[in-house]
């Protein structure tokens, strides 16, 4: 269910948001709740991934010293393993998921 809440979630945010390639780029989002960051994450990369979230480690999520937080994702693809990661600033708001 908190899976089907967070996608929920997710899919009302990505209209505000635009692909290119590897990258989601956020356009006005609202704040992401630190708890629901990482399953935020997850979504953004499976949707620019194309990769179920079963395939997707996400990492402990990073707060810089000011304030904004990243959290990298490892995707297994068929071509391999694949690093990602996603940037939120200091008021919690989706800036961008990128290759790392």
């Amino acid at each position: 269910m908190k899976a089907a809440i967070a996608l929920t979630f997710a899919a009302g945010l990505l209209a505000g948001c635009t692909t290119s390639g590897n990258q989601v780029t956020a356009v006005g989002t609202s704040p992401i709740p630190p708890n629901l960051q990482p399953a935020f994450c997850d979504d953004q990369i499976a949707f620019t991934t194309g990769v179920e979230r079963e395939h997707l480690t996400p990492g402990e999520r990073v707060v810089a010293a000011d304030g904004s937080t990243t959290i990298d994702v490892a995707v297994e693809g068929k071509r391999g393993v694949k690093n990602f990661k996603c940037r939120f600033d200091a008021s919690n708001r989706f800036v961008d998921a990128v290759a790392a």
